[in-house]
């Protein structure tokens, strides 16, 4: 764990079911198939506490994409995983939004979270939505 990274207990993440060992049998077991939600991949750093590296979601199978994320979060040495259930693509994305702004300075990916094709939702975090609007704009009148 570098100096530049930050732990979390849970509450941070709003990621209330963790963590549990990242493997096959264990998300089999606990993911139910085909339901929406939110998931972060890391380890339990050596003060404590689990050290978020990969974030993410799913609209429509939660376990699928945990489970497409298991060889390379292995490869970097990660070995546990929270979840949650969201009730709406709103929900998932917003909690995306929310888990890559508090932890962005250490997560393996560097792009924000974009909503789904089709809706327009903005990222929660008030700083964020006026850029990320205004980006989206700005990209819509360049492409038309």
């Amino acid at each position: 764990m570098s100096s530049r990274e930050y732990v979390t207990k849970n509450k941070s993440l709003g990621l209330p079911n963790g963590p549990y060992d990242l493997n096959k049998v264990t998300i089999e077991r606990l993911i139910k198939a085909e339901k929406a939600g939110n998931f972060a991949i890391g380890y339990i750093a050596p003060i404590g506490g689990f050290a978020p590296k990969m974030i993410g979601g799913s609209d429509e199978d939660l376990r699928q994409e945990i489970m497409s994320k298991i060889e390379i979060a292995y490869q970097r040495g990660y070995d546990k995983f929270y979840f949650k259930y969201t009730s709406s693509v709103k929900e998932r994305f917003e909690i995306e939004c929310l888990n890559f702004h508090n932890f962005n300075r250490q997560l393996d990916q560097r792009r924000h979270p974009y909503p789904p094709d089709g809706v327009n939702y903005s990222c929660p975090d008030k700083i964020c939505a006026q850029f990320f609007n205004s980006g989206r704009n700005k990209l819509s009148k360049e492409l038309t």
